[in-house]
């Protein structure tokens, strides 16, 4: 795929040693940004424009970026950073002029993206240039030819762009056996399904979430790798050595999203089958041991990684992944979460209709806002576990069975998969260096059941010996209330189900074969009963699960059940 450039240009247009002034880059290489307007401030959306006091006469106002928004873009995110604080990005002739000195960030020493053309700024003196009508005015006609975002659709190369097939997860995917890192830095693969599944009958790809995850996750990761490489050259790299990120996608919607995710994601891996293939009754949704396989499949020539996979509602603030290189390390653990904060809810709708560049232009300024809420201390914690890092080696130590996306209650399935088999896991509480989430709409909480509306009648589809398992499940604290989540609590029966382990104790099916010592080594978090029947016993929460015995859910079966 052809690499597409643009010009960056030191911040204060002057030479300084081994850097040159201006150099041509790919557009995806994360720099600074200086950001200019000539129409009136009193008219921009948001304040801080301001004429550079070092700023020849005639330039342009120039925004004075605060601290909390200094970050590195590539250059499509830098324009619409630019574009939504009202102006554009500053030309290479206002950066020689001085226009935008000073403002923050310290990229005057540093180079920044420019825009499209060299347009001299208003009041400039004729010097005969083509672009300059002799009275001072700016001729705009050398713009015509630059692309407008609006108008800009994908790149051919990215229609056809290649995918990996169904088949190719198949086969063993097993690492070597590690108990701690060889590697001094090895890469992170951060996998995620993009969908949005509650807003339609059949699932919905690419929510406005998913689209301010996109973004958000896409500039993270270059931001990480463009540290990485400068500490590569250093001498010493002080993170994960690179980050992937991994799109999994459903078969149904590979043509329409490939062409999409190709600009976000570093491979793009289709699903070999969905909820739908294996439960006629159900929408499409994928299941979340395939995207971790899918995953696995992405650094399947790596011997050490670490594997992150989140929701699809769920962004990254900039620290995301520095903050688990941290956590993991401090720890000592081979297994951690992040609980996400709740940001509010910007009201700047993303057009379903709209092009491409223009839902990226959008996203790009919703994730500017939910991260300066985050800054500003607007946000509040959630309970909910959809962020999850694990160690290459302990993906062989467990199966997620067949749990799957989008219902409830899959993260804290896993959660509590981990308290019993992982090395030091700790469930990391919500902090502004991991992960938010827009809005607190809590659709996965439970109605009242004596709501009128709640209709339980569809528990009689299902076979007796199927609703059975969710005898099993031992976090199911309340009755499902749809199909999608009747099923989730009956997989999870199934994968907390017992079998006998080699000297005769019971251990949940969870477990791979192999690790059943280190189940039953566990301290005692999950304890069964003579007959078979788990129980879950967290310390400190022992009140919480005291409820949440096998007799609470046989009622549900004699209540609603056939």
């Amino acid at each position: 795929q052809e690499v597409e450039y643009h010009t960056v240009h030191l911040g204060n247009g002057i030479k300084r040693p081994n850097k040159e002034v201006s150099l041509q880059v790919p557009i995806t290489e994360p720099h600074g940004f200086k950001c200019c307007t000539h129409e009136d401030p009193q008219y921009a959306l948001h304040p801080g424009w301001h004429k550079a006091p070092l700023g020849k006469p005639g330039c342009p106002y120039s925004y004075a970026v605060p601290e909390n928004e200094c970050v590195l873009l590539s250059f499509q995110d830098a324009e619409a950073f630019c574009e939504w604080k009202g102006g554009r990005l500053c030309t290479a002739f206002e950066l020689e002029q001085h226009c935008a000195v000073g403002n923050g960030c310290n990229f005057d020493l540093e180079h920044v993206w420019t825009f499209y053309s060299d347009v001299r700024f208003y009041g400039e003196p004729d010097h005969g240039d083509e672009e300059n009508d002799g009275a001072g005015n700016v001729n705009t006609n050398d713009l015509e030819d630059a692309p407008m975002m609006d108008e800009v659709e994908e790149p051919a190369e990215l229609k056809n762009a290649p995918l990996v097939v169904s088949d190719a997860l198949e086969g063993d995917l097993s690492s070597p056996s590690i108990t701690k890192r060889h590697s001094a830095t090895p890469p992170l693969v951060h996998v995620f399904s993009p969908y949005h599944a509650r807003s339609e009958e059949t699932f919905k790809p690419l929510g406005e979430d998913q689209w301010v995850m996109l973004v958000s996750a896409s500039m993270t990761r270059d931001a990480h790798n463009y540290k990485r490489q400068q500490e590569r050259a250093q001498g010493e790299v002080k993170g994960f050595d690179r980050v992937v990120l991994v799109c999994a996608i459903l078969q149904v919607d590979a043509e329409v999203l490939n062409k999409i995710l190709n600009q976000y994601c570093d491979q793009v891996v289709v699903l070999p089958r969905s909820t739908a293939d294996v439960y006629p009754n159900l929408k499409p949704l994928p299941f979340i041991q395939d995207i971790i396989q899918a995953g696995r499949y992405a650094m399947r020539e790596e011997q050490e990684y670490y594997l992150m996979v989140t929701n699809a509602d769920i962004c990254p603030t900039g620290s995301l992944y520095s903050f688990a290189w941290e956590q993991l390390g401090t720890l000592q653990a081979n297994a951690i979460s992040i609980n996400r904060m709740t940001v509010p809810h910007f009201e700047e709708p993303i057009n379903a209709k709209a092009v491409t560049s223009t839902k990226h232009k959008v996203a790009t300024r919703i994730m500017f806002q939910a991260r300066g809420a985050v800054k500003n201390g607007n946000w509040h914690m959630h309970p909910g576990h959809d962020c999850f890092i694990f160690h290459s080696d302990f993906l062989n130590v467990i199966s997620l069975g067949e749990q799957f996306l989008g219902f409830p209650r899959w993260g804290g399935h896993l959660d509590f998969m981990l308290r019993v088999m992982a090395t030091n896991y700790k469930n990391i509480h919500s902090n502004t260096y991991g992960t938010f989430h827009l809005g607190d709409e809590r659709a996965w909480e439970p109605e009242d059941l004596h709501n009128p509306k709640v209709d339980m009648s569809f528990w009689k589809s299902y076979d007796l010996s199927e609703l059975q398992y969710l005898v099993f499940c031992p976090l199911a604290g309340a009755p499902p209330q749809d199909p999608q989540t009747l099923q989730n609590v009956i997989n999870c029966g199934k994968i907390f189900h017992p079998r006998t382990s080699p000297d005769g104790r019971f251990v949940p099916e969870f477990v791979q074969p192999g690790y059943e010592d280190l189940f039953l080594n566990n301290p005692g978090w999950l304890v069964y009963s003579e007959d078979g029947f788990p129980t879950a016993h967290i310390p400190g929460m022992a009140k919480t699960f005291s409820a949440l015995t096998p007799g609470l859910r046989q009622g549900w079966l004699q209540r609603w059940g056939p």
